[in-house]
């Protein structure tokens, strides 16, 4: 096998095709990484492997179509068929010399991901898997254009051939998509080497589908064994047609053939079949995202564990179409292991539009498709499509989905249908309030309800908390008292009132009078940080705030996930307690953070600051009523120095404990402290902070003086050998 490897891996680079295959896969791979690397600026790679899928498809064809037709179409397969190494031997030497020659082409790859390494670190676990899952698709797609190869002794019809293999494969999903046989439906869906190949790329190492790719290579490798085998009988044959016994003996060989062949098959779909039942019994994949995206928490696993009463969770869709992108696909492997941790959870997926008994049985909802219900003990949550993302605006205005939100609306769902309960927030308007969309979808999803709300009109007491966020008026002295009136409670206390500041707010005397008498007072100015490492990609307004209280402290599942607070108003607190009113800052600035006065010139530096830290970045501020030493009854004001910390660069960044600790913290003054907060998953890589020159030369050196050196090599090595 070793002389066989050697021969077949050097004739490759004796002449052009080698290396033109290599040169033209680092085309594509560089062209791919320019496109949506370079050019749009992250380090997420799996939009260049998905695109990898049908290139090495169409060019695997060229790199194997002279591998087994060539020695028939010069009769040197006599000498191997007569050379003391086995069918198996021969065959696994030609294998391994085009698989060498491909894994040396995919190694640009890895070249771009070093390359991207100089701006910003790639999540090379994901890389590797992408990597993985590539090598797969190459080892499956070498060995059947191989077999393909040995049948015919002409080139070009092999290549031909395995051209019409790629393009089956890649119609294998169309096919899926019409036939209306469920069970056809699943099978083409399971033969779909793309269905099988795109779990690598979002950073899914499954092992059914490394199985499926292995065992699609040794079926054709063994395939192509037989038919030399074959070959080899009948020559012996055709050279003593005389001789009868040999001839009973030859047709008795092809029966044999033909017998290995469906046995091969059949062990082949079995082994797959068995492999599909495990895989959907128990987690038999491993998530290499950096935030595990692809895996429900800890959080949602010991709900699911202490479930009491049954939970069916019903997906408007059919199964396969509910995975077509790869968030979609992230949705659906969240959703389908529900089931996997709890006996008492189902998961239905169903076509409701085929189904009118569904929808009527379901009269009070108005369903679409992909919405996800849930229900139990005869409540129902219904969570829209758009409702499992997180949504933003790109830079030309079109909307793109920025992280996913399923596990956090699917276990929001659960717990609202087993407790049966809903806070109530009224979100106050009429002041030029800002929109804050990401901060208001995380609280529906955590089944908070949210009503509009103007504080000297409606009755305020109907809602459990209130949102002031950044409001560009000021307010009446009605709404004053109404929000005065509203925290007394009638003396009930037991309110709260979340308000946020911001750096375009001007002079607001009412609100600044009203906060004075709760402890709290703003500056004017903007806060900076000038420690880098204490900023959000080196921004001297994205400062990193600290965690005061360890209350709220010890509620985060990671403490050492910074929490961003940009664009903040300096503020400060009045007094710690007086009269039964406490102050308690619950996050603060360091003392490397300054103020910028609003007047500071473009001359200003931070050695002008006149005030510094540390600083109150956010403070929970209280009337208590105290009996017996307990505190009995309490209302809160939350204020925080910045309401672009409720922006959805921070809300939706996995990396940033935003959207957890204002969850926890909501949780807790509204007595939801059994409720879990769970942070929406980015699947987005980071910003690789490029600049446009650096682009534009990476995409010349990569895709096209790269692949050139490349090709001009294999053309003077073809000239050489060829006038030598």
């Amino acid at each position: 096998m070793r002389a066989v490897l050697k021969r077949e891996f050097r004739a490759y680079f004796q002449s052009p095709l080698g290396f033109v295959f290599i040169a033209a896969l680092y085309f594509f791979t560089a062209y791919y990484f320019f496109t949506f690397n370079l050019y749009r600026n992250t380090t997420d790679m799996s939009n260049l492997f998905d695109q990898l899928f049908t290139v090495v498809l169409f060019l695997v064809p060229v790199l194997t179509m002279r591998l087994m037709s060539e020695d028939k179409r010069a009769r040197t397969d006599q000498l191997l068929l007569t050379a003391p190494v086995s069918r198996i031997g021969i065959v696994l030497g030609k294998y391994l010399s085009a698989l060498l020659v491909y894994l040396i082409a995919i190694s640009g790859t890895l070249l771009m991901a070093v390359v991207m390494s100089f701006y910003a670190s790639p999540d090379w676990p994901v890389v590797i898997g992408n990597l993985i899952g590539l090598v797969m698709l190459g080892a499956s797609l070498i060995a059947i254009c191989m077999f393909l190869s040995s049948l015919t002794e002409s080139q070009v019809i092999a290549a031909v051939c395995g051209f019409a293999a790629s393009l089956s494969l890649v119609l294998v999903d169309a096919m899926a998509d019409v036939v209306s046989s469920a069970f056809l439906k699943r099978t083409l869906y399971y033969l779909s080497f793309n269905n099988h190949y795109n779990g690598f790329t979002i950073g899914i190492i499954d092992i059914s589908n490394i199985l499926f790719f292995l065992s699609v290579a040794a079926l054709f490798v063994l395939l192509t064994a037989s038919v030399l085998e074959r070959r080899r009988w009948n020559c012996g044959t055709a050279l003593n047609t005389r001789n009868k016994a040999l001839n009973r003996v030859g047709k008795k060989m092809n029966l044999v053939f033909a017998l290995l062949i469906v046995l091969l098959i059949a062990a082949v779909v079995l082994l797959n079949a068995v492999a599909l039942v495990l895989a959907n019994r128990y987690p038999l994949s491993l998530d290499l995202t950096a935030n595990a995206a692809y895996e429900i928490g800890s959080d949602t696993k010991t709900i699911l564990a202490g479930l009491s009463d049954d939970v069916t969770i019903d997906v408007l869709s059919d199964e396969n179409a509910f995975s077509q992108d790869a968030y979609l696909m992230q949705a659906k492997r969240i959703l389908d292991q529900y089931p996997r941790y709890s006996e008492r959870v189902k998961l239905r997926y169903i076509d409701y539009a085929a189904d009118p008994s569904y929808a009527a049985s379901h009269p009070d909802l108005t369903l679409a498709d992909s919405d996800v219900i849930v229900s139990a003990n005869g409540r129902v949550k219904q969570v829209a499509l758009t409702g499992l993302f997180n949504y933003a605006y790109t830079a030309t205005g079109s909307i793109t989905i920025e992280s996913s939100r399923a596990e956090e609306a699917v276990t929001g769902a659960i717990q609202y249908v087993l407790s049966g309960e809903s806070v109530q927030i009224g979100v106050l308007s009429g002041n030029g309030e800002q929109s804050v969309e990401n901060f208001t979808s995380l609280l529906v999803n955590n089944n908070y309800t949210l009503k509009s709300a103007v504080p000297a009109t409606d009755d305020l007491s109907v809602y459990d908390a209130l949102l002031l966020i950044a409001p560009q008026t000021d307010l009446s002295e009605d709404d004053i008292r109404a929000l005065e009136a509203y925290l007394y409670n009638g003396g009930s206390y037991g309110k709260t009132l979340f308000y946020t500041a911001s750096v375009t707010q001007t002079e607001l005397p009412n609100i600044e009078t009203f906060l004075a008498e709760w402890g709290v007072a703003f500056g004017d100015g903007v806060v900076f940080e000038t420690k880098s490492d204490r900023t959000y990609q080196y921004q001297p307004f994205y400062p990193v705030a600290d965690y005061v209280s360890e209350t709220y402290k010890k509620m985060l599942i990671d403490a050492s996930a910074p929490l961003l607070m940009p664009l903040s108003k300096p503020m400060q607190t009045l007094f710690t307690s007086r009269d039964g009113q406490y102050t308690e800052t619950l996050l603060s600035f360091a003392e490397t953070a300054g103020v910028r006065p609003p007047d500071a010139g473009e001359s200003f530096t931070a050695a002008d600051a006149t005030t510094w830290g540390p600083m109150p970045a956010m403070v929970l501020a209280s009337r208590k009523v105290v009996e017996n030493g307990m505190v009995s009854k309490q209302s809160n004001i939350v204020v925080s120095a910045s309401t672009a910390m409720l922006d959805e660069i921070c809300m939706q960044n996995s990396s940033l404990s935003n959207s957890t600790y204002v969850l926890n913290l909501m949780n807790s003054l509204t007595d939801r402290g059994e409720m879990l907060a769970i942070a929406p998953k980015s699947l987005a890589g980071k910003t690789l902070g490029i600049t446009s020159r650096q682009v534009t030369t990476l995409g010349v050196v990569l895709g096209g003086i790269l692949p050139l050196l490349i090709l001009l090599t294999g053309i003077g090595v073809w000239l050489y050998r060829r006038y030598k």
